[in-house]
């Protein structure tokens, strides 16, 4: 079978057809909007829940840091095992030194 290679005409009526069906796929503004709304209403809610929780973080960060605190106030007031070896061996030698001198 031989194709028509030949070209058929366009006419204003066939022109108008496809510009029509183009139309017809093509979204409308209240269809973006809409789909924009819903884009929008689901960023919010992600962004409000990442905003709870650096809220959170921060609060928790909070108690951290004074318990930490706290500890350092405590271990001011603790004397190391080292340190009281060596206040134990001077106050030994201060003893013998005592001894000595009241013979």
């Amino acid at each position: 079978m031989k194709r028509d290679t030949r070209k058929k005409k366009m006419t204003l009526e066939t022109l108008a057809g496809m510009i029509e069906k183009g139309f017809e796929e093509t979204a409308t503004k209240r269809e973006l909007n809409d789909g924009l709304n819903g884009i929008r209403m689901e960023m919010n809610d992600r962004f409000n829940k990442v905003d709870d929780d650096i809220r959170y973080i921060h609060g928790s960060l909070d108690v951290i840091r004074r318990e930490i605190e706290e500890i350092k106030t405590q271990l001011n007031h603790v004397v190391y095992r080292d340190e009281l070896e060596e206040v134990k061996a001077r106050i030994l030698t201060l003893e013998k030194k005592l001894a000595r001198i009241r013979k």
